[in-house]
């Protein structure tokens, strides 16, 4: 059993690193729904082919 000033402590620590967590997952959807995007107007892109390749494999 934690100490409330463990408690306290840990939280501070935690919360900001879980928030940072959910930036960085919403950035990364963002950065993926505008590739996503730009391929489907670019297809035949080099990236968007090693792109699709990749993400068709793994699937």
């Amino acid at each position: 059993q934690n100490s409330p000033f463990e408690e306290k402590r840990l939280k501070s620590i935690v919360e900001p690193l879980e928030s940072g967590l959910k930036d960085v997952k919403e950035t990364v959807k963002g950065v993926k729904d505008d590739f996503q995007k730009f391929c489907a107007m670019n297809p035949e892109d080099p990236l968007c082919k090693n792109f699709t390749d990749q993400v068709s494999q793994r699937i």
